[in-house]
């Protein structure tokens, strides 16, 4: 199930030498050194997409996730990214990174950004893609959101803490085998 993206596959996507999948996990927790690199690769990118006249939508979405990470969550660039989009699959791309961040740091809103992205670009997907996204999001689902930000977490982070969330709820409805026995003094 862990299709996160490593650094070096971010900046590649961001350099453009790399497509985009849309099961990709792009909220790759970054150091602010990472960050800025990836912002400014990026930007580069984005330059050169200018220069040649070709439109560079990854880039900017790379952009866009190095920007959130930089802001310390602030997400306009991501909603502004949203309303540009062209086409499904960006669509897709852009709710299913938007709900990414905010999963990854618990806020408002991820699974729901997750749920849009994946009815989005579940026509696009092949079958192996649907599933993984299909299970990743019902794991991610029993995690928790908070207003207040909390440290982002990797995807494998992610999905053992949720793992050990259902395995506790789980537990919690389970019979105990003994629930037939009478306890009442009276017998």
């Amino acid at each position: 199930m862990d299709q996160q993206l490593d650094f070096e596959s971010l900046l590649e996507i961001a350099a453009g030498h790399r497509p985009a999948a849309l099961s990709d996990w792009f909220a790759l927790p970054l150091s602010v050194e990472q960050e800025q690199c990836l912002s400014d690769m990026a930007r580069r990118g984005l330059q050169q997409g200018l220069v040649q006249g070709v439109p560079r939508f990854q880039c900017q979405l790379i952009q866009a996730i190095g920007r959130y990470w930089l802001s310390g969550g602030v997400r306009a660039e991501l909603d502004n990214l949203a309303v540009v989009a062209r086409g499904v699959e960006q669509q897709a791309l852009v709710a299913l990174v938007t709900g990414q961040l905010l999963v990854s740091s618990r806020r408002p809103g991820g699974r729901q950004a997750l749920e849009r992205g994946f009815q989005l670009a579940a026509p696009l997907l092949s079958a192996e893609g649907y599933l993984m996204l299909m299970k990743r999001h019902a794991l991610l689902a029993s995690l928790g959101e908070t207003e207040r930000p909390q440290p982002p977490l990797s995807l494998a982070e992610l999905v053992v803490e949720a793992q050990v969330i259902q395995r506790l709820r789980k537990g919690r409805h389970q019979v105990p085998d003994n629930c037939n026995d009478h306890l009442d003094t009276l017998d």
